[in-house]
């Protein structure tokens, strides 16, 4: 079917029209096909105070023959003026929505003209009108990382629960949908902009026995999570930064300051950065496009180059926003040698890995050398007796023979905004000590060192505190190197059991040492544990956690036993301060508390003990585990190939990880630790997927399908008070009476449900709940296959839900279970409830800080720390 049109359409106006254009063919009547859909005209009518619609169909060439309504399967008038109803209807809930949605949509003027059939298009929608939407309601949310708490709360009393009505507002759609809620929608900023996207997002509730009475809460601007809105004023003083990465995409939103008039045509603009001059930007290129919404316009950069750089500004009636988006390349890294040292050797190779090969050229290299000005070399180039090339993948290498202006200078690669750097010393001489032979009572030794100086090596034997204590004697080099010497030991008494050696020499001023070599040290090895991985190369962690560190020695003879004033942990080489716990003979414990970027480095664990008149009991001489390579992520990160990567790519339909991982569906269709999954129950499936567990069995159907109110299921946070016979498990009995029963969630909902209010009166949120246990932070040390309890007790007004966390995000999946239970409830109505883990039989993965959290409808509180910690 043909399609051309005139002029813009609206989103609504394409989604609607799409519905009618599939099926006018069908018209009851059979008018000729639509050749040409004309106009772009929208409609809005309230529908909680318009009781009926009149419309007219506009004049237009060629005759008027009648109008196809929003099926288009038949004519609903003959006549230019036609009426539609949008009464209520005094059904039920479906009835209700069924009636009404179906006088919604596209209703097309029919117009002959020359043989064709030309339509021109009316759109009704259910959008609210701004007027009716009190201040006191308007709530922007979502305007900056972090967490944004949005309550729109219904004030209109309702009998039963079940005549309490949420319905939300899609801004793409045009309708208001089921919405199903408590009493009080509590939102985070992260499940708006997940579940919500962006716009303007409307919440509106009514009693379904007197519709009329509608209550509107909206809020604008839920940020998506790939969509940075811009919203900024007085751009010169304080811009919106965005560094955008190469060749990826962006769009850009201009919003109508709150209002719900469309923005038709707004014209978004742009300037390079340094000039003064804004130029109109239009979607023409390839790269660029514009779209107009009913109350937003889009301008999307589909892949980010330096010619998109610069301000961008979206001007419209009394809107003025900017934003300065800039191109990021990506970092630099000069390879094995990132802001160390590299050993400068007779003949130099230097790589500097770049994010974006095919920018290559725009790569540099810096020499800063004592004494001369700075030399920049770029591409592929010699310059001074320095080569520059590309290498096989692209990457920026430079090679040179040694010179002695090339002592302590720094050599700085370059790419855009992103610099590495290596400092380039002399490499000192080596000396390799090694055992040539050994007998009961003797030793002969070799020093070897890699290149000729003046000064003969020495051995020396090393005393208990690493000093040197005895030389011992030189034999005559009876090798043919100049470079090897060879010493002769008699083992004495003293050090018969157990004896180290260094070789040392002088070069340029500065002393030499060797590698230390050990005789009578029995076969020892350490490992360092990580979270119970044993030596992993690399681990990534979100931040504000504990990770556990662990030392383990193996080889231990059973007459020698490990010195712990030895063993230590070293961080990029250097001994950090932790507290040790022993937690055996050759385990030891460190944990690194609340960790963050702070902490990112290279771990091992390192044991150093040489007193020679213990080496009958203790274990002497230097051992190092391999290192662990820790990195933690920002609270705004999650870990995704071992790397952290922004929390914004997080289920945004587009796989980021290699595994996929950020998009699979136990991590975007999970539920936090204080929700339940609404599933199919009774062979319907829920309108919602996650519920608080507090609304459990509250009288209130939040699923949609009667799952969270089936008592069978969660019998462990649903259960019947012992005080209140009489009430059905979703009730409550109020306080100061035994026969007055209510919803459980009409305690505490500012409405007075019992005789003198008395289910309002300890509803303050700074007295409504308080956690009575625990008290302190708690360590508890198992081992594996234990079954341990782990309880938490909260009081409060109204009754207390108490759920458990562990390092604050959900429980081990297996071996756990956790439950409710009311201990006392006082005559004024006060609850006490006693929430309990338990656990089956412990394993090492479960170790971890726990946390309870008690929630009811004033507050919520979470627990002291409880550290379980499980070993073998």
């Amino acid at each position: 079917m043909a399609s051309g049109c005139t002029g813009k359409m609206t989103l609504e106006s394409a989604l609607l029209l799409l519905l009618a254009l599939s099926a006018t063919e069908t018209l009851a009547q059979g008018p000729p096909n639509v050749t040409r859909y004309i106009g772009d005209s929208l409609v809005q009518v309230n529908i909680s105070t318009d009781s009926s619609k009149s419309l007219n169909c506009p004049n237009r060439e060629g005759s008027f023959i009648g109008v196809a309504n929003r099926e288009g399967n038949n004519y609903v008038s003959s006549t230019p003026t036609f009426a539609v109803d949008l009464s209520y209807t005094r059904g039920d809930l479906t009835d209700l929505q069924r009636m009404r949605r179906e006088r919604l949509g596209a209703y097309h003027c029919l117009y002959l003209e020359g043989g064709n059939v030309n339509a021109y298009s009316l759109i009704l929608t259910e959008k609210p009108r701004p007027e009716q939407i009190p201040n006191s309601d308007i709530k922007r949310v979502g305007t900056g990382h972090g967490e944004d708490l949005f309550e729109p709360y219904c004030r209109i009393p309702a009998a039963d629960s079940s005549d309490l009505v949420w319905e939300l507002y899609r801004d793409n759609s045009g309708l208001f949908e089921r919405y199903s809620t408590g009493r009080m929608l509590s939102l985070t900023y992260t499940a708006l902009s997940r579940e919500h996207g962006n716009g303007m997002t409307i919440y509106r509730c009514y009693n379904r026995r007197n519709p009329e009475k509608i209550q509107y809460n909206w809020a604008m601007y839920s940020e998506n999570l790939q969509i940075r809105p811009v919203r900024a004023s007085n751009y010169e003083n304080t811009p919106l930064q965005y560094n955008v990465r190469y060749q990826a995409p962006i769009t850009l939103e201009c919003h109508g300051n709150g209002s719900t008039t469309a923005i038709k045509q707004p014209t978004w603009m742009f300037k390079r950065d340094g000039s003064e001059v804004y130029t109109q930007l239009a979607d023409a290129s390839p790269a660029l496009e514009i779209k107009y919404l009913t109350t937003l316009s889009t301008l999307t950069i589909q892949r980010m180059t330096p010619q998109y750089s610069g301000y961008y500004k979206c001007d419209k009636d009394d809107i003025n926003h900017a934003v300065k988006i800039s191109v990021n390349y990506g970092e630099v890294i000069i390879k094995e040698y990132s802001k160390s040292s590299y050993p400068l050797t007779q003949n130099n190779y230097i790589v500097c890995e770049l994010p974006e090969k095919s920018m290559k050229e725009q790569a540099t290299f810096t020499l800063y050398r004592t004494g001369l000005p700075p030399l920049t070399i770029t591409g592929s180039t010699s310059v001074e007796g320095f080569t520059t090339s590309f290498d096989s993948q692209g990457n920026l290498a430079i090679s040179f023979t040694k010179r002695s202006d090339m002592e302590d200078c720094r050599l700085v690669c370059k790419f855009f905004g992103s610099s590495d750097y290596t400092t380039i010393k002399t490499v000192l001489p080596k000396l390799t000590l090694s055992i040539e032979r050994s007998g009961a009572s003797f030793e002969i030794l070799s020093c070897e060192r890699d290149r000729s100086f003046r000064e003969q090596p020495k051995v020396y034997v090393l005393s208990n505190n690493g000093s040197l204590w005895w030389p011992i004697k030189s034999l005559p080099s009876s090798s043919s190197s100049v470079n090897s010497f060879r010493f002769y030991q008699t083992r004495t008494p003293e050090i018969r059991n157990f004896v180290q050696y260094i070789c040392t020499a002088t070069y340029d001023g500065q002393e030499l040492r060797s590698n230390i070599v050990s005789n009578g040290s029995p076969d020892v090895s350490v490992d360092l544990y990580v979270e119970g991985e044993k030596s992993p190369p690399r681990r990534v962690f979100l931040s504000g956690r504990d990770v556990t560190l662990e030392c383990h020695f193996n080889g231990i003879p059973f007459n020698r036993d490990v010195q712990p004033a030895g063993v230590s942990i070293f961080k990029n080489d250097e001994r950090i301060s932790l507290s040790q716990e022993i937690v055996s003979p050759t385990v030891f414990r460190y944990v690194l508390r609340n960790a963050g970027p702070s902490d990112n480095g290279n771990y091992r664990c390192n044991y150093n003990f040489a007193a020679f008149y213990r080496t009958s009991v203790s274990i002497t001489g230097s051992f190092s585990s391999s290192t662990s390579n820790l990195q933690f992520c920002t609270g705004a990160q999650f870990v995704c190939d071992q790397t952290c990567k922004d929390a914004s790519l997080m289920c945004d339909k587009k796989a980021d990880c290699s595994d996929g991982a950020d998009e699979a569906p136990e991590n975007c269709d999970k539920c936090e630790p204080n929700e339940v999954k609404c599933e199919t129950h009774n062979g319907q499936s829920p309108t919602k997927r996650c519920v608080l567990k507090h609304w459990l069995c509250d009288g209130q159907d939040d699923c949609g399908n009667g799952y969270d109110e089936n008592l069978s299921l969660h019998s462990k946070f649903c259960f019947k008070e012992n005080t209140c016979t009489r009430c059905r498990p979703e009730e409550t009995c109020c306080p100061r009476s035994s026969d007055k029963c209510i919803q459980r969630n009409y305690e505490c909902d500012k409405e007075n449900d019992c005789d003198g209010g008395t289910d309002e009166l300890m509803c303050d949120p700074t007295q409504c709940l308080r956690l009575l246990e625990p008290t302190t932070r708690l360590v508890l040390r198992k081992r594996v296959g234990d079954s341990i309890s782990m309880t938490c007790i909260a009081r409060g007004m109204d009754r207390p839900t108490i759920n458990w966390r562990r390092n604050w995000a959900s429980l081990p999946r297996n071996g756990v279970e956790e439950s409710n239970e009311v201990t006392e409830r006082e005559p004024v109505g006060r609850y006490t409830v006693l929430g309990t883990l338990q656990f089956v039989s412990l394993t090492k993965n479960m170790s971890g800080i726990y946390n309870c959290e008690a929630v009811n409808n004033c507050k919520r509180e979470l627990s002291y720390e409880i550290d379980l910690r499980v070993s073998d």
